[in-house]
């Protein structure tokens, strides 16, 4: 099983000051990463709720969906996007043998393209492969 490697510790911070069932969903598909099933249950539609209850004993779970940031912040990069009441960003890369690295999440706040968010996932994607490079990871 791969390892989850956080950029930094305000990335976890920010994940864990998400409502409950967006951490959860979170969770939810980095463990499918972790255990190579890319796709867990994106042709699923949840609820969009954050609330802790339950309806007919099944969890309430937000919807999400993956779509490559290849051509926004490198070639490997994915954005996990959570709807739910708001909509949440992970961008990470699980590509790699070693880890799955979370780099960026944020709460969108605006209709469009967030120039800033992508900014900062795309300086630290290529910290990440400058990294591997030095460290002569394949």
């Amino acid at each position: 099983m791969k390892d989850i490697t956080y950029w930094n510790d305000e990335i976890q911070g920010q994940i864990d000051n998400y409502p409950k069932a967006v951490r959860e969903r979170i969770n939810f598909e980095l463990v499918a990463l972790q255990s190579d099933c890319p796709h867990s249950f994106d042709d699923f539609d949840f609820p969009v709720d954050d609330s802790d209850e339950l309806e007919d004993d099944v969890p309430k779970f937000p919807p999400a969906k993956k779509k490559s940031m290849k051509e926004t912040i490198g070639r490997y990069a994915m954005q996990l996007s959570i709807k739910s009441s708001d909509s949440y960003r992970v961008i990470y890369v699980a590509k790699f043998k070693e880890s799955i690295y979370i780099l960026h999440t944020f709460k969108k706040k605006t209709e469009g393209v967030a120039k800033k968010e992508y900014g900062t996932a795309s300086s630290r994607y290529k910290q990440l492969e400058k990294y591997r490079r030095e460290k002569k990871l394949k």
